[in-house]
């Protein structure tokens, strides 16, 4: 993907929830983390940590959470965890006697973190989705990845070679979700 400017990646970037079986080279990974480390944060705190899942008996651990409540619910899982190549865990530390801001604080911090690695993924030609529904089994999610009491999860971002094409992303337009001054006054570039 040499060459591909911001805005073409902004406009590309979808959820990819199926992927090839194909691994992802620990080089690529190191990139895309890379980007992520480069995000803003809340007084340069910098947060975030990553855990990189690669094997498989851990990815089907997980998987069987996210799995699971996909059935029970009568939906289907899209994105099998245990044959996606790599899940990247974005979670936030808070050390022992550190002000603690909150986990709103955090995830301000975090959550850009995240989408510039998605962003550098989508250039890199790797596809990725954010998944929450982890969030329902934290406890479990926690034990099976070792997280310490200090450390709280974001996101997790299977990543992997896209079975399904990028492409062009549709939106709705900027006039119908954005307001000027006030809620309900509609925005327009030309005031």
């Amino acid at each position: 993907m040499d060459g591909m400017t911001l805005h073409e990646a902004i406009h590309t970037l979808r959820a990819v929830r199926r992927f090839k079986p194909d691994p992802v080279d620990d080089d690529l990974i190191q990139e895309m983390i890379e980007a992520a480390t480069r995000a803003g944060s809340g007084s340069n705190r910098q947060p975030w940590r990553f855990i990189v899942v690669k094997d498989p008996e851990v990815r089907a651990r997980l998987g069987a959470l996210f799995e699971g409540d996909a059935s029970a619910s009568g939906a289907s899982a899209r994105t099998p965890w245990a044959e996606v190549p790599v899940l990247i865990v974005v979670c936030s530390d808070t050390p022992p006697g550190e002000h603690v801001m909150g986990p709103l604080a955090h995830a301000a911090s975090v959550l850009p973190a995240v989408q510039n690695l998605l962003l550098m993924a989508r250039a890199l030609g790797i596809g990725t989705v954010v998944t929450t529904r982890w969030h329902t089994h934290m406890a479990e999610c926690r034990a099976i990845l070792g997280l310490p009491d200090t450390a709280e999860i974001h996101a997790v971002v299977p990543a992997g070679w896209p079975l399904d094409r990028f492409g062009p992303t549709t939106r709705r337009p900027v006039e119908e979700v954005t307001f000027r001054d006030r809620w309900g006054d509609r925005w327009s570039s030309q005031p």
